[in-house]
């Protein structure tokens, strides 16, 4: 009877993050939408104690600490900000994040895996795809993906988050497919995440989702004892989801990103037509690096730099670049604290790859996409790259016990 029990208060707990991480993006407008994420957390928190029988483990792991180091220090720069202000608002910001994604972590770091997590994440894209289709009205989305011009704008949500959040999806989804086996039904609402992740027209999520998906493929078949034949499956797998990737992108939908894509890479080659967004981020990230090599090591003040786009750019945003924007904002110390968290995470999951290669895989493709979209936007701030972040150390915990109890079973 009690693990019945015990079963229904996981399945709540899952369909409550599921809802938290929609929220993070439909909600993301409304004044009330941060009572909304917080209630959920709280939840999450009352029933994990439930299930404990009123006892809960409270385990402060190296997510907690890293975050905290981080929050403390991005206090301190108040000192010698811009404006302070800003600063302390930040500051305030990513504590209540650091409060409610522990309310998570209490639970989640206690399963066998971090799979659960992955499918909430994964049907949260889902929810956000589809809402998205009925906010914009499918007449609107289809347009939104025949041209640069016609692209959609920021009504409810940042339209770069959705396409990534829906281009996250695909890669976890297509993961599953590879890892274990093809169900149709799954199939069937990648057909709304697709649309509307070539609606947002976001370069971003599409380079996410074929990177990912391209990695999966490798690392499926990266450490097969059989070199020859290994590298045969890597090739052969690789031109096919090639193939595959190229054909999927001369479909009509898809003619908006492509011109997009096609104007960034001009801006690269020194031909063609570039459009403006492309120049702005490249002016923000050069008036960055100026002001960065003034203040090398503190900075102007954590959530300052937008204060220069104002004032040389005539643009009041960050700087769309989180490297350049740590490092402008917090200097060397804020970079190295921040990304530090990367490098822990990718020694400890190379470390510990053995104890589950399907974990491993997903974990570790995941976490490289997160450092190289960090080029193209600002990351530090955000709840659900936090939240991220949390399932990467949660899956470091379940892979470091499943290594453990692997080594005492040799025992």
């Amino acid at each position: 009877m009690r693990i019945s029990v015990d079963r229904v208060y996981d399945k709540i707990i899952w369909f409550l993050t599921v809802f938290l991480f929609a929220c993070f993006l439909i909600f993301d407008t409304y004044t009330w939408g941060k009572y909304a994420f917080l209630a959920a957390s709280i939840m999450i928190f009352a029933i994990t104690v439930l299930k404990g029988r009123l006892k809960i483990k409270i385990k402060i792991g190296a997510y907690q600490w890293f975050f905290l180091v981080f929050i403390v220090y991005s206090l301190l720069t108040s000192v010698w900000a811009m404006n302070a202000s800003d600063t302390l608002t930040m500051s305030r910001t990513l504590f209540r994040i650091l409060v409610c994604s522990s309310l998570l972590y209490f639970y989640y770091v206690e399963q066998d895996d971090v799979g659960a997590l992955l499918r909430a994440i994964m049907w949260a894209g889902y929810i956000v795809a589809i809402y998205s289709i009925i906010f914009y009205g499918l007449d609107t989305v289809l347009a939104a993906t025949a041209g640069a011009n016609t692209r959609l704008q920021n009504d409810y949500s940042n339209i770069n988050s959705i396409g990534m959040a829906c281009a996250l999806t695909c890669v976890i989804q297509f993961h599953e497919f590879i890892f274990d086996k093809f169900r149709l039904w799954k199939a069937f609402f990648l057909l709304p995440t697709i649309l509307m992740m070539a609606a947002t027209q976001s370069r971003k999520a599409m380079i996410l989702a074929i990177l990912g998906i391209l990695a999966v493929v490798v690392l499926k078949n990266a450490d097969n004892k059989n070199f020859i034949k290994g590298f045969f499956k890597v090739v052969t797998g690789l031109a096919v989801v090639t193939v595959c990737l190229v054909a999927i992108s001369k479909i009509e939908i898809f003619s908006g990103i492509n011109e997009r894509l096609t104007s960034m890479f001009n801006m690269f080659t020194g031909e063609g037509d570039v459009d403006h967004s492309a120049e702005l981020r490249n002016e923000m990230i050069a008036l960055g690096i100026e002001w960065w090599k003034q203040y090398p090591v503190g900075g102007i003040g954590i959530a300052n730099p937008h204060i220069l786009g104002a004032e040389y750019l005539n643009f009041d945003a960050y700087l769309h670049n989180n490297f350049v924007e740590l490092l402008c904002g917090g200097g060397v110390i804020a970079f190295l604290i921040y990304y530090s968290m990367y490098v822990y995470l990718f020694i400890n999951l190379w470390k510990y790859r053995r104890a589950d290669k399907k974990f491993f895989s997903i974990c570790f493709i995941w976490l490289i996409l997160m450092f190289a979209m960090d080029y193209g936007m600002v990351s530090y701030y955000s709840k659900t790259q936090w939240f991220y972040l949390m399932a990467q150390f949660i899956g470091v915990e379940c892979l470091k016990k499943k290594y453990k109890e692997a080594k005492n079973e040799n025992k």
